[in-house]
């Protein structure tokens, strides 16, 4: 892989992790307005904006939300480049700087950065270690230390403490028996237009065991593209890039649920848009690196040539399947003559067998021997065989017997009859009895 396109891929995959811990755009927004005046301006008189640190710059800022004054000509305001009061919980950024510290190669291909990283998660993992304990009469509950508490360092008395977080919760009305389930940031790319990069937001997901159960359409994620979420207006549509066929995918439907790796990207498109751009570029960097370290080391360990060849259909061709069959392979039983229908109890009678014209005459008169032992000494009629030059073969397990005119077993009233080939008709039969 080129250098730059190695440093591109670096740089999208830390993106993603950063995004994927930040809160609902809709909390970020609403707390960059909280400290705005009327209108959504500043003291400057200018509009805002908010943008998460990737930490190209500082990498201590990594994955905190900054306000950015859109100042144009005039002067920025105090706020500008400070952080949002809303931001990622400490358990979220403890485990982005987990993330980082665990990236091959460093972030941004430094190894000061990885150095910072691993620093960052010890400060966080002792940040979280330091927990104001409550007595009690039978356990001993750990309540976490807020940021703004562990960042002032003069955190109020453990009673005091306890008895404000059990008035937020109770205020809150949320329930203490049942912990609710862990929920990561899932990041969405979207093309909404021809030519024109991808819109990039998050969305919420639920943990379940080892894949994230998400849905697309979420109402922070339609009002970051200007939509409604409760319209009924069916003008809008979204296709999604399904990387295991390579291609544009009607399904699953936005408002469904699905399930995907870990620190997976989504991939939808408007479906009006035709020319999404650098596609390329986006679709190779939608999965997590060690699920393609994972399929490598698979594939070099099971061999190509010992990987499992897919079964031949049975219903037809295996062309109907998108896959074909070397030469060389077995018929599929589809190629393979069916089995022949022995006729038990009363034998067909040699008029019937003239007058369909299907058998030779008396002197190669041919039936077929079967392996059930419930058929032997008694005299069974010859199988109803296709038409000749259909192709069609006996079954492997029927033995031919070759009946001289002797064996034949003729009914005494048709003994005057001459065989006919062809679809010539029985007409000089002597039905005089003896």
């Amino acid at each position: 892989m080129p250098a730059d396109q190695n440093a591109a891929s670096n740089e999208l995959a830390i993106k993603s992790m950063v995004l994927s811990i930040q809160p609902p755009d809709t909390e970020l927004r609403a707390s960059m307005l909280q400290q705005l005046g009327p209108g959504g301006y500043c003291l400057a008189g200018n509009k805002h904006k908010w943008n998460v640190s990737l930490g190209k710059t500082n990498f201590d800022t990594i994955g905190i939300p900054f306000h950015v004054c859109i100042a144009g000509a005039s002067q920025t305001c105090g706020l500008h480049k400070k952080p949002l009061r809303s931001r990622p919980s400490d358990e979220a950024l403890l485990q982005l700087y987990r993330w980082l510290s665990e990236l091959n190669p460093p972030p941004y291909k430094k190894s000061v950065n990885r150095a910072s990283a691993i620093k960052l998660r010890e400060q966080m993992r002792n940040r979280l270690d330091e927990t104001v304990s409550t007595p009690s009469s039978q356990s001993t509950v750990a309540i976490p230390r807020t940021p703004s508490t562990a960042r002032i360092g003069q955190g109020s008395s453990p009673a005091k403490s306890s008895q404000g977080s059990s008035a937020a919760k109770s205020s809150q009305g949320s329930s203490v028996g049942r912990p609710r389930n862990e929920t990561v940031r899932v990041p969405v790319l979207v093309y909404m237009a021809n030519g024109v990069e991808p819109v990039q937001l998050t969305v919420e997901g639920i943990v379940r065991d080892t894949l994230v159960e998400v849905v697309f359409k979420q109402a922070d994620a339609w009002a970051r593209l200007g939509l409604d979420p409760s319209s009924r207006d069916n003008t809008v549509d979204f296709h999604r890039w399904n990387w295991m066929l390579g291609e544009w995918s009607y399904y699953p439907r936005p408002h469904t649920v699905q399930f995907i790796l870990p620190k997976e990207t989504l991939l939808y498109r408007e479906a009006s848009v035709t020319r999404p751009w650098k596609l390329d570029h986006y679709t190779t960097e939608l999965l997590p690196r060690e699920f393609y370290d994972r399929l490598l080391a698979l594939v070099e360990s099971v061999g190509m040539d010992d990987l499992p060849a897919p079964l031949p259909s049975v219903a037809g061709p295996s062309s109907m399947l998108g896959y074909s069959t070397p030469s060389s392979s077995k018929p599929t039983p589809s190629k393979l003559a069916p089995l022949p229908f022995i006729l038990a109890g009363k034998p067909q009678t040699p008029t019937k067998r003239a007058a369909e014209g299907r058998y030779a005459s008396s002197s190669s008169a041919k039936r077929y021997k079967t392996e059930d032992s419930s058929q032997i000494g008694k005299r069974l009629a010859p199988p109803v065989l296709e038409r000749r030059g259909t192709g069609k073969a006996p079954p492997p397990d029927a033995e031919i017997i070759e009946l001289s005119d002797d064996e034949v077993d003729l009914d005494p009233k048709l003994k005057g009859h001459s065989d006919r080939k062809g679809k010539g008709k029985a007409t000089d039969l002597d039905m005089s009895e003896d």
